[in-house]
């Protein structure tokens, strides 16, 4: 289901109840109870895959070509923490599965 807004953002609930926020400046916010698998869809258009462990916790940031952008924090124990990106295109479900389609075209 996609709700848009006024301000050209809209948030789209798909049907596990996963819901991700896309505001009208590409910025993507969404809430994972858990993040068990990642899968990139072209793992080419990676041009930089940051990764810092601190604690319990694990924190990605993958760069696309196009200047697509994503980050997620989650626990070592697969429960996710934080999500959230830039001009990228991303599907996820209520198993914790996110597929990661790349830098959204302008």
């Amino acid at each position: 289901m996609r709700i848009d807004h006024p301000d050209g953002g809209y948030t789209v609930t798909n049907p596990g109840g996963v819901s991700l926020d896309y505001q009208a400046d590409g910025s993507i916010e969404g809430e994972l109870p858990m993040i068990r698998s990642l899968c990139v869809v072209d793992i080419s258009r990676v041009v930089r895959h940051d990764i810092a462990r601190v604690f319990d916790t694990v924190s990605h940031t993958l760069h696309f070509e196009g200047g697509g952008v994503l980050s997620y924090m989650h626990g070592s124990d697969g429960r996710g923490y934080e999500f959230s990106g830039h001009k990228v295109l991303v599907q996820a479900d209520k198993d914790g599965h996110v597929t990661v389609h790349g830098t959204c075209p302008d």
